[in-house]
């Protein structure tokens, strides 16, 4: 019977590039609250910080905090994945205190972080007009994906330190639900009313030739409403070179 020999050198690449794309995404998270806060509440459109400022904060902060543990060869086999080893003989304090410092200190600080923005953003913005009303709505998601999406992470690993002992439904509720952010990131920014009719469209037109019918009347009036509009830009256009030029020729013949 073979057995399969653990090789840390090869599990500590994939720890790290899995450390810093997580963080990756939370910090830019921040990012875009920080934008929208200025932007909304403080009425600043110019950029407050410059291009490198966000870099630094975006990439330069976690790439530096997960490539410790490289160097120190923290990383390794953590229970069911490849993470913070546990070290109980030498030092077991040391592999909780540097996931804390990596990854769950930070999660919250976040996620506190953003769900305070957007309340003042919400705060500020709403019953204003519809328009910005729906643009509240699309914002609560951005903090509330990232509280589902890693919440139960921060609670698993809190359980797990302070009783010594494992949940595993907890254990597996955290675990797929962090590998979801990707999806319920779609449903809430890239499953716009255009795609649900596509959907509604491929889906159902071998059921129901009501649907697709509608479906092309509903693309039809699109497309006539799109022709209109620029047909009605155009003549204003022609209407205001036409204006432009009768006015000059006014000038010229006061002129003479």
């Amino acid at each position: 019977m073979h057995y399969v020999q653990f090789n840390p050198i090869l599990s500590m690449h994939p720890n790290y590039h899995q450390q810093c794309i997580q963080f990756y995404i939370k910090r830019w998270t921040a990012i875009i609250a920080f934008i929208l806060y200025q932007s909304c509440v403080n009425n600043q459109k110019e950029e407050t910080l410059s291009l490198y400022k966000y870099l630094f904060f975006g990439f330069c902060i976690p790439f530096s905090i997960s490539i410790y543990p490289f160097f120190t060869h923290d990383y390794g086999f953590a229970g069911i994945s490849c993470w913070i080893k546990e070290d109980y003989i030498n030092n077991s304090y040391r592999s909780t205190i540097i996931r804390y410092i990596n990854f769950y200190i930070p999660l919250i600080i976040i996620i506190l972080y953003n769900s305070i923005i957007y309340i003042i953003i919400i705060c500020k913005l709403y019953g204003i007009s519809e328009q910005q009303t729906k643009f509240i709505y699309k914002m609560i998601s951005y903090p509330l994906i990232l509280i589902i999406c890693w919440i139960f992470t921060a609670f698993n690993r809190t359980y797990e330190e302070i009783s010594q002992q494992q949940q595993i439904w907890l254990l597996y509720l955290s675990k797929a639900l962090s590998g979801l952010m990707g999806f319920f990131n779609y449903i809430g920014y890239g499953f716009t009313p255009q795609v649900r009719e596509s959907c509604s469209f491929y889906c159902c037109a071998n059921k129901s030739k009501t649907v697709q019918i509608e479906l092309e009347l509903k693309q039809q009036q699109n497309r006539d409403l799109t022709q209109n509009t620029q047909e009605t830009n155009s003549r204003n256009s022609v209407d205001s070179q036409r204006d432009s030029i009768q006015g000059d020729l006014s000038f010229i013949a006061g002129l003479y």
